[in-house]
């Protein structure tokens, strides 16, 4: 069974998340909110979720369930912890980001019941990563 190397990549790129943002210093949820004090809003809320992420990623072509869970439950808090966010550029970095895993989560759930089922997956997978990728380079600026 393949998953495409994209998949892996943007898993990866999703798993670290917590680690481009963890650089920014702590901060405050006040309305005017810094690009900093945004970043670290995202950090400390996603941080223990990419490491369970990358864990179920790594078994993914042997228990795909367990993945799209991590998958799930990352971005559960990723639009949880984007709801907390009123930075504009990084809110909307975070929303894109979190509107990508979730696409990603359906195409993961299509592939959990059809393992030839991975185009959805592939494109899915890309555009988590350029969100991620595009929100990582604004909070480390």
């Amino acid at each position: 069974m393949f998953v495409p190397r994209t998949l892996l990549t943007a898993a990866t790129a999703v798993a670290v998340t917590g680690l481009l943002l963890a650089g920014c210093s702590a901060g405050t949820t006040a309305s005017t909110q810094s690009t900093t004090q945004a970043c670290e809003v995202l950090a400390s809320d996603l941080q223990s979720n990419a490491s369970t992420l990358t864990t179920a990623f790594s078994n993914i072509q042997t228990d795909p369930k367990t993945a799209e869970a991590a998958l799930a439950k990352f971005g559960a808090a990723l639009k949880k912890s984007t709801g907390k966010v009123n930075n504009v550029k990084i809110k909307a970095a975070a929303t894109a980001a979190s509107n990508a895993v979730s696409s990603m989560d359906s195409d993961l759930k299509a592939y959990v019941k059809d393992k030839t089922d991975t185009a959805g997956l592939a494109a899915s997978g890309s555009k988590v990563q350029t969100t991620i990728t595009k929100l990582g380079t604004l909070c480390s600026a």
